[in-house]
């Protein structure tokens, strides 16, 4: 029942292992996987050392990282539709380029690239949430659990790592087995410390917006914001130049409204 998503993660897997070789310069050949589980990246011309390491770790790290993207998007809300929509057109984009047709990476990249784009344009915010903490969850359940059998063969990522080491005689042959369990450690703790980074991300995000709430119930519902008491005394201001200009009868009146302001014009007398 799990074994079609076990194939998305196994591609996904493969094409993180590509997308580091071609950052590094090298060339990407092919990418295959199969109904075992199993998968291979055919790289060519990748001279560097350390584009050598961190291709053969970018894997499980880059599956790790990209289910955690996709647990601390689903869990904060946030451009949850956006996240499926990209995801979907690199899956897509991938396949097409470095599968070849017909091959069972061809078809799972074709059909799950296909079905989340659909979902994308379908499904409402609800249902993509879930969607989108299906996936990240088991995308990390799934490094974990495949990482753990790095013993099972020389095709893990831990033994082709290891035989690179040793082929540069970085390590002796002697110290194959704990340098095994010395990278899938390393990679475990990598994985781990991702995985809780996404959470804690999270969690502080819901603890600021639920402080935030708290403070916007706390204060007082007749409280002005600083532009709302900056428009109010601009319009005082306005009021107060519109007024008309008083006579010197009506300031009287203000002053003294007992005394009758014709009282105080008094007449020229004529000189002739």
């Amino acid at each position: 029942m799990l074994l079609p998503l076990k194939l998305l993660v196994v591609l996904v897997h493969e094409f993180l292992h590509g997308v580091l070789g071609l950052i590094f310069s090298a060339e990407l050949k092919q990418i295959e996987i199969n109904l075992l589980e199993e998968g291979h990246t055919v790289l060519g011309n990748l001279d560097s050392a350390i584009g050598f390491v961190l291709t053969a770790s970018a894997g499980y790290l880059g599956t790790a990282t990209l289910g955690a993207v996709f647990l601390n998007r689903s869990l904060q809300s946030k451009n949850q539709r956006s996240i499926l929509l990209l995801f979907s057109i690199w899956l897509g984009f991938m396949t097409f380029l470095f599968s070849s047709s017909g091959s069972t990476a061809f078809f799972v990249g074709t059909i799950f690239s296909a079905g989340i784009l659909g979902l994308c344009f379908l499904c409402r915010e609800s249902i993509l949430h879930w969607i989108l903490i299906a996936l990240g969850a088991f995308f990390i359940w799934y490094s974990f659990y495949d990482l753990l059998d790095f013993t099972r063969n020389q095709s893990t990522d831990v033994s082709i790592l290891t035989n690179y080491m040793i082929s540069h005689q970085w390590i002796d042959e002697s110290s194959r087995l704990f340098t095994q369990r010395a990278i899938a450690f390393v990679w475990t703790i990598a994985i781990i410390s991702i995985f809780l980074a996404a959470i804690l991300a999270s969690l502080d995000f819901h603890l600021l917006r639920h402080k935030q709430q708290e403070e916007e119930h706390s204060s007082p519902p007749n409280t002005l914001t600083e532009q709302e008491q900056l428009k109010g005394q601009a319009h005082e201001q306005t009021q107060e130049e519109e007024q008309p200009m008083r006579t010197e009868a009506e300031v009287a009146l203000e002053i003294d409204p007992n005394q009758d302001p014709r009282l105080r014009i008094v007449p020229e007398k004529n000189s002739g």
